[in-house]
């Protein structure tokens, strides 16, 4: 797999600093990812530092902001040197629909309706590590950004507003909070499982407090955290029919969606979906409501 993507991929784009975990990254300055427990505890390094081979098809790349925007480049150049213009295009294309989150998916891109433009780009997420890539052909525009932080996804909403906002004069307000009958918030609050992740979803006054615990996947994935470990926790308000809006915290301005999992082929379990992950409704949220403090 490493061979075909730098054969086909990396060496005809020209990403010279782009490559797979190995020895050799010792050898050039590489960043190591980071986590915060609590603003008590303050930072720690993530260990492994990589995840394993066998993932390495989601998330093994390593890369540099200079790399990132010379593969933007070659996009907006219609796949110039490495893809036909038509493969390019359609990889733009909207191919599958997604809800309120995106607009919905391309070949690899996600597809956002921002102000009135059309953004493709693509996020990811190891241990410590953030990358987002957003690109506007149209507009021959592209930002690129990498974080060695879990907090990182927070700064980098931030910086692609302001570049929007500043350099193209696009509106990014986006959805805005409503007023929703009580009925609603007690409707999707429970308990949600997914593969990685625990998510306690509770009704407090007129928004959710979610509470997100992260799941080991075995020894490979151990990033060095105890059950002792608090939640990530933060509160959501009602931006439309079920969906939700983060105030505050590394979370700000994250979109939060619950529906019926007949949707998805699952029955009618109401399953809510953020960061492009589903977790499904399991049972109630647990007495005793919210153990930890939202980060303001």
């Amino acid at each position: 797999y490493e061979a075909a993507v730098t054969e086909l991929v990396l060496d005809p784009a020209g990403l010279e600093q782009t490559t797979f975990p190995s020895p050799d990254l010792v050898t050039v300055p590489t960043a190591s990812g980071h986590a915060m427990k609590s603003r008590e505890a303050g930072y720690h390094v993530y260990r492994p530092w990589a995840l394993p081979r066998t993932v390495n098809a989601a998330g093994g790349v390593v890369s540099t902001v200079t790399d990132l925007l010379r593969f933007a480049a070659m996009h907006m150049k219609d796949g110039e040197t490495v893809i036909s213009a038509d493969s390019a295009r359609q990889m733009r294309n909207r191919s599958s629909k997604s809800g309120v989150l995106d607009t919905g998916y391309g070949i690899g891109w996600n597809i956002r309706q921002v102000g009135g433009a059309t953004l493709v780009g693509h996020g990811g997420a190891t241990n410590g590590f953030r990358a987002q890539l957003t690109i506007i052909p149209d507009r021959d525009f592209a930002i690129a950004m990498l974080s060695n932080g879990d907090a990182g996804s927070n700064a980098m909403a931030s910086i692609e507003r302001w570049g929007l906002e500043h350099l193209l004069d696009i509106d990014t307000s986006g959805r805005q909070e409503s007023e929703v009958d009580i009925s609603e918030l007690e409707a999707v609050s429970g308990e949600y499982h997914r593969h990685d992740a625990r998510i306690s979803v509770w009704r407090v006054d007129d928004h959710l407090h979610i509470e997100r615990r992260t799941v080991e996947h075995g020894d490979q994935f151990s990033v060095e955290r105890s059950e002792d470990d608090p939640p990530t926790a933060m509160e959501a308000w009602p931006t439309g029919e079920a969906v939700f809006k983060v105030r505050s915290g590394a979370n700000r301005d994250v979109l939060i969606e619950f529906f019926d999992a007949e949707l998805v082929g699952k029955g009618t379990t109401p399953v809510m979906r953020s960061g492009g992950r589903l977790a499904e409704r399991v049972g109630n949220a647990p007495a005793g409501g919210p153990t930890v403090r939202p980060e303001r």
